[in-house]
């Protein structure tokens, strides 16, 4: 059996519940689940007052609920690169919040960096 792994997102906080909803646009959203705060914080190792907002994967179980979770890794870091031409290109870092970090510039083709 495949298991589906989700990117979803923290809407709110209800008590100690988590609303959670599909990483997707509002408008292609459908109602929110909830989760006990409990639960994601201390697999995710994220305080409870920062969850609003927090991006995770999940994977989804028979039954449709979600379990697995983890942060969704995030790029955090872009900066411009001086070119021996004189002229600036893009260059970017990514930093990941699950640990790993890549770094290129215009020339770099996405596919060696496992990102398109």
């Amino acid at each position: 059996m495949t298991t589906e792994r989700v990117t979803v997102r923290v809407l709110l906080l209800f008590g100690d519940q988590a609303e959670i909803v599909a990483d997707v646009p509002p408008e292609e959203r459908g109602e929110p689940d909830r989760y006990a705060t409990a639960e994601i914080t201390q697999v995710v190792g994220v305080p409870v007052s920062n969850l609003p907002g927090t991006r995770l994967t999940a994977e989804v179980g028979n039954d449709g609920r979600l379990s697995g979770w983890q942060l969704a890794p995030i790029v955090n870091c872009l900066a411009v690169q001086y070119h021996p031409s004189g002229r600036n290109f893009p260059r970017f870092d990514v930093n990941s919040n699950t640990g790993g970090t890549i770094a290129g510039d215009w020339t770099t083709p996405l596919s060696s960096l496992g990102l398109g």
